[in-house]
C-alpha cells in the first residue's frame, strides 16, 4: 500500500460555491494540518454559549478564515479584520469546506 494515500497533503485547494449575488463561485483555500485543525476544534470547544463565548466562536473563526482563505497561487483574501465582517452563518460554512477539505488524505483532490 502507498503510504501516501494515509498522509495529509497540504496546498491550495478548492471549491465551488453559490454566494449571495446567486453566482457559483470557485473559492481557493490553503488546507490545515491536522495540529492546526486539533488547536482551532479545542479553541471552539472551549468556548462557553454566553455572549462572551460566542462572540470568541466567531473571532476564531474568522482567524480560521483569514489563515486559510486564498487566492488561486496561495496569496491571502482576506484579512483578519475583514473575515470577522463575514457573517456568522457564512463564516460556519467556509470553516466546514476549508476543515473537511483539509481531512483529504493522498492524491490530488479539490473539496
Amino acid at each position: 500500500m502507498d503510504k501516501a494515500l494515509l498522509l495529509f497533503r497540504g496546498g491550495v485547494r478548492s471549491v465551488v460555491r453559490t454566494l449571495s449575488d446567486g453566482a457559483e463561485h470557485t473559492l481557493y483555500y490553503k488546507a490545515r494540518t491536522p495540529n492546526e485543525l486539533a488547536a482551532y476544534f479545542g479553541a471552539e470547544s472551549s468556548f462557553s454559549d454566553d455572549e462572551k463565548g460566542n462572540v470568541a466562536r466567531q473571532k476564531a473563526r474568522a482567524r480560521l478564515i483569514a489563515e486559510s482563505l486564498c487566492t488561486e497561487d496561495g496569496q491571502a483574501l482576506l484579512t483578519l479584520a475583514e473575515a470577522e465582517l463575514v457573517p456568522g452563518t457564512l463564516k460556519a460554512e467556509i470553516c466546514q469546506f476549508i476543515i473537511a477539505g483539509s481531512n483529504e488524505a493522498g492524491p490530488e483532490k479539490n473539496g
